[in-house]
């Protein structure tokens, strides 16, 4: 086998995968700033987090922005994924007089929710059988799935709960949530290791 004609091979392709996560909007790890709060169990939400300027003309009185992004490693052998998942200060926001606890609690279930996606998302990445040959496409159709998954869970989640109104709803919701984040839990670090098929 000619390993410097494959190593060539898997660096074009995570070339062009670079690019793809750039256009795509969940470029590379390592922007860590005043503005991110990556999920952590022990960090909870505070009114004072939501930064952004409130959009007055939605139904809702508050809004969480958070995301996912990865990051990609490798060689002709392993490539390292890294997945993060955190919510930005600017892009959140509350109506004035609007903030109590059950609001806060229903935004923390938004960004609980992308943590318990991320967690999915890293578990089809390790147990994916990439290639060099088919890692574009199977990268790129596995975050897609899970981030088009993310978007109906969250919309289904206020939905159910009327952006927290239905009070009965969104204990209900919470439960849910902390059980599926635990049951996840074997995916809670943010790096995996996956071995390239041949």
């Amino acid at each position: 086998m000619n390993y410097k004609f494959l190593a060539m091979k898997i660096l074009r392709n995570l070339l062009i995968l670079t690019l793809f996560t750039v256009i795509y909007g969940f470029g590379v790890n390592g922007d860590a700033d005043n503005d991110k709060i990556y999920w952590n169990q022990n960090t909870r939400l505070q009114w004072n987090d939501f930064k952004g300027k409130p959009d007055n003309s939605q139904i809702y009185d508050a809004s969480t922005e958070s995301t996912v992004k990865c990051d990609l490693k490798g060689d002709n052998e392993s490539i390292t994924i890294t997945v993060v998942c955190f919510f930005e200060r600017s892009k959140s926001w509350v109506k004035k007089g609007k903030k109590n606890d059950t609001l806060l609690k229903h935004e923390q279930g938004h960004f609980d929710l992308a943590e318990l996606y991320t967690r999915k998302l890293r578990k089809a990445m390790k147990e994916a059988k990439f290639t060099d040959k088919t890692i574009n496409t199977e990268f790129r159709k596995i975050y897609q799935k899970y981030v088009g998954d993310l978007k109906k869970e969250q919309t289904l989640y206020d939905k159910e709960t009327r952006h927290s109104i239905i009070y009965d709803k969104q204990k209900e919701w919470e439960a849910r949530i902390a059980a599926d984040l635990k049951e996840m839990d074997a995916y809670s670090g943010s790096v995996i290791e996956v071995k390239l098929r041949n």
